[in-house]
């Protein structure tokens, strides 16, 4: 959990970041790629759902990636740069956002 509350802080000053200093040209690209990697990282933890594994420490660096994604996103759409690389990577980085949340929430309900 501790891990989780860390990526998130970091993930909100990442986001921050890239919407105040990336050019508006350039954080298009910037959210599809954050999207992508976000998504790529997430991908061995779903896939150990249904195949037992150790997905590592991969996962947990889904979280900055996936919330820098959609902070920098926002910023890109409430400046009116509204172009397919800003929803693509908002769509892709929704994935692991929401099965961190789910994941949070559980943790929440079922503390041991």
């Amino acid at each position: 959990m501790a891990f989780m509350i860390i990526g998130l802080i970091v993930g909100i000053i990442l986001g921050l970041l890239f919407t105040r200093f990336v050019p508006l040209k350039a954080l298009g690209w910037v959210v599809l790629g954050l999207g992508a990697a976000a998504l790529a990282f997430i991908i061995p933890v779903l896939v150990s759902i249904v195949i037992p594994g150790d997905p590592k420490f991969t996962a947990v660096s889904s979280i900055p990636l996936g919330i820098a994604c959609i902070i920098s996103g926002i910023g890109a759409l409430r400046k009116n740069y509204r172009t397919w690389q800003v929803w693509l990577g908002l769509g892709l980085a929704a994935i692991p956002i929401l099965f961190w949340i789910a994941f949070g929430i559980g943790q929440l309900i079922y503390l041991d």
